[in-house]
């Protein structure tokens, strides 16, 4: 490729990063940040000494709670949707970048479900052994259901991902869809992929909220 074309393709490949990063900023410039909740769950963010912030509700508009520096285990104990607005003093030191280190707005959005994993109970039907495929092989799993409004979930999407070196392992609920009740429910995920030998394992399960939560497997793999 020649000099002039090589330049183009970096412009275009900076420009084509840059334009995934603009685009979580709205129009007017502010940089929002989102996060997603259970009900009953505890909130932080670090902010610096000087920077003030408070909580609304969405609907109602009503100032929940506010604060200065940073945001210690707020608990939002009903669903809904929140923002933080934060205010933060930027410096007017020449040397000083004049951006803001935090976002404008933290939109927070309250799940009316729980949903815990309890990886005392963790089981796997088969070890895993490194350069054989896991086809077949189970995961199974306690979790722990809570409802705001006392109602069974249905839990779509149920999926395992797996990280580590040369590792390519992932799974999918066995009873995708099923409608889990309040408290304890046993979950089976169904396993392929394989792994190498001598390295080790970090298997991340998808909740009922979209978030993730890791566990790493006990041993290095044979």
């Amino acid at each position: 490729m020649n000099k002039p074309l090589s330049i183009i393709f970096l412009m275009f490949f900076v420009f084509s990063i840059n334009a995934k990063n603009i685009s979580q900023l709205p129009s007017n410039g502010e940089h929002i940040e989102n996060q997603k909740i259970a009900f009953g769950e505890t909130f932080s963010y670090k902010l610096d000494d000087n920077t003030s912030w408070k909580i609304i509700n969405s609907e109602t508009f009503a100032v929940l709670n506010s604060g200065i520096g940073s945001i210690e285990k707020i608990t939002f104990s009903t669903p809904g949707n929140f923002e933080i607005e934060i205010s933060e003093v930027i410096s007017t030191s020449a040397n000083d970048c004049k951006h803001g280190q935090f976002p404008h707005k933290i939109m927070i959005e309250v799940s009316p479900i729980k949903m815990i994993f309890d990886f005392n109970s963790i089981k796997f039907s088969n070890d895993i052994v490194g350069g054989q495929s896991q086809y077949g092989n189970e995961i199974s799993i306690d979790v722990y259901i809570e409802s705001f409004n006392n109602e069974k979930v249905v839990f779509n999407d149920g999926k395992v991902v797996s990280a580590g070196v040369g590792v390519n392992i992932d799974g999918t609920l066995k009873s995708n869809g099923a409608a889990l009740k309040q408290g304890i429910n046993h979950l089976v995920y169904i396993l392929k992929g394989q792994a190498t030998r001598d390295t080790y394992i970090m298997f991340d399960f998808l909740d009922i909220n979209n978030q993730t939560v890791s566990y790493t497997y006990p041993t290095i793999i044979k």
